[in-house]
């Protein structure tokens, strides 16, 4: 017999864990709610992340408001931010006109025809208060800019944040083997058709503080799980946090285990460390590929997001973060060319011997020489206290230390073949150009990531609407232990490690390991 459906409010959660709190028994919780006990741990488990949904109109729903065509809407939100990185105009007929073509893809929902009502929705949940007419290019939203730092120093003095607990990460593209120029591209394809030398990338997420005091190992994104430059290598021994998507790029899903398996732990550590409380906050921009706010809450440690389309002139990271992280990067890549050129190998050979492994150790070698008087300079614009006193000097150094360094990738540059007709404007374009654009394909297989099959148990919703529906066990076979079902969890760890299993895979198992190590505290 199944057990009956309980809907419970968020707020009728809430009460629930505090009575927990207050030292009532989880049996006689449970039994007040009707509801299984694992349920109430559950609830415990995601007080915070509940807490954070509790506001204004909210108190009394029981579940989040979904998506009619969760799928479509994503998609579309991808595609339309990928124009936006590109500076392509947009209208909303021809954005209407790809969220049809995606439904038809996807199927997500009732009939939909992308109608002026849906559109002026979708606009309302990305912030986007105008699409851009055809011709023009995309205008910045600076006019937000005034109520945002309002806000953000609120936050600051309330909270009592010190710049050391301030955060900001961003991801960019980056073309690990791509040659500069047209006329070094066309040697190689000469050479070898067929071989695509532009094509191999990696994303890469960058994450320090406002002073630049904690700059957290990078996050390199690449398309296989197990690349063959990694055979004889532990992921755990890699000198950045390695993750998998098919196209290489940044995942909700990816995003979420990066923030809770790596970013809150090391940040919790830093804090202790540095006797500061276990507060702080994370400023991200807009991109589509970063969970809802409220879904990225753990204890004092949360997330706000920049206004939309200013990323250019007040994210930190695009500062000359990113910009710095990729030109001592490009340093190493042409420095290896000229070893292999002078060793006899031609330049294709030698771009070909450029594999994962060693672009990882270079960006970690290129991250670990970025100073943290740059980091502490690139949010000069949101925030005057991690700026030096000496702060036009300083300014003055940074400039003539980051020409110096452009005018030896330039000298460098010389050296390779057919590189004689580059000019300084093609170096810094190759150097600093990493936009890529989304395909449909590309795009569909990352919206299909980010929404499992239902009862996949990955679905950020499933989070808090699982309500106890939960189906009978089959007749003959005996109900599992709390301590059978925690050591059979511990070998699935085991054996996920073993297998260089994919980070959301093992962060669920060990979300279900979490859950039911609570669960034994109240037997």
């Amino acid at each position: 017999m199944k057990r009956t459906r309980t809907c419970i409010t968020i707020e009728e959660k809430i009460e629930a864990v505090e009575l927990l709190q207050s030292g009532e028994p989880i049996l006689s919780v449970a039994a007040k709610y009707k509801v299984d006990r694992s349920t109430v741990c559950k609830w415990k488990q995601q007080h915070d992340e509940l807490r954070s949904l509790c506001q204004g109109n909210s108190r009394k729903k029981k579940k989040l408001n979904l998506e009619k065509h969760p799928k479509t809407s994503e998609a579309v939100s991808l595609w339309f931010f990928s124009m936006r990185e590109k500076g392509l105009p947009v209208n909303g007929a021809l954005l209407q006109e790809k969220a049809r073509g995606f439904y038809q893809e996807f199927r997500d929902g009732p009939d939909f025809s992308a109608s002026n009502g849906w559109l002026n929705r979708w606009k309302k949940k990305e912030g986007i208060r105008q699409l851009t007419i055809c011709g023009e290019s995309l205008s910045s939203k600076e006019d937000l800019l005034p109520a945002f730092m309002q806000e953000l120093q609120r936050v600051v003095d309330e909270e009592g944040l010190r710049p050391e607990q301030l955060y900001n990460a961003d991801e960019t593209g980056l073309n690990y083997r791509k040659l500069p120029n047209k006329t070094l591209v066309e040697k190689a394809r000469k050479s070898a058709p067929g071989f695509k030398i532009n094509k191999e990338r990696v994303s890469v997420l960058a994450c320090a503080n406002a002073t630049g005091s904690h700059k957290m190992p990078l996050f390199v994104i690449g398309k296989a799980a197990k690349p063959r430059a990694f055979r004889n290598v532990d992921n755990s021994d890699l000198p950045v946090k390695y993750g998998s998507q098919n196209s290489s790029w940044m995942t909700k899903g990816l995003f979420r285990d990066w923030y809770f398996t790596d970013f809150v732990p090391q940040v919790k550590d830093y804090l202790e460390s540095q006797g500061f409380p276990e507060k702080a906050l994370l400023l991200l921009d807009n991109a589509p590929v970063h969970p809802p706010a409220e879904e990225l809450v753990s204890g004092g440690i949360r997330v706000m997001y920049l206004p939309p389309n200013c990323t250019a002139t007040v994210q930190p990271m695009d500062q000359h973060v990113l910009e710095t992280l990729k030109k001592k990067y490009k340093r190493s890549f042409v420095k290896f060319l000229l070893r292999k050129l002078e060793d006899g190998d031609d330049l294709l050979e030698a771009v070909k011997n450029v594999d994962i492994l060693k672009t990882i150790k270079w960006l970690a070698e290129a991250w670990d020489d970025v100073r943290s008087e740059t980091i502490a300079r690139s949010w000069k614009a949101l925030l005057t206290e991690t700026c030096t006193s000496d702060g036009e000097k300083s300014e003055q150094e940074a400039g003539s230390s980051q020409t110096e360094e452009f005018r030896e990738l330039c000298g460098l540059m010389r050296f390779l073949p057919a590189a004689e007709e580059l000019t300084e404007t093609d170096i810094r374009q190759w150097c600093f150009d990493e936009s890529v654009e989304l395909n449909g394909d590309e795009i569909i297989e990352m919206v299909l990531e980010n929404f499992p099959e239902p009862n996949s148990g990955n679905s950020p919703q499933e989070k808090f609407n699982d309500e106890n529906h939960y189906p009978d066990l089959d007749q003959g076979h005996q109900k599992m232990s709390y301590a059978e079902g925690l050591q059979a969890l511990e070998k699935a760890l085991i054996f996920a490690r073993q297998e260089k299993q994919c980070e959301s895979r093992i962060a669920m198992l060990l979300e279900m390991k979490t859950e039911i190590e609570i669960s034994m505290q109240f037997e």
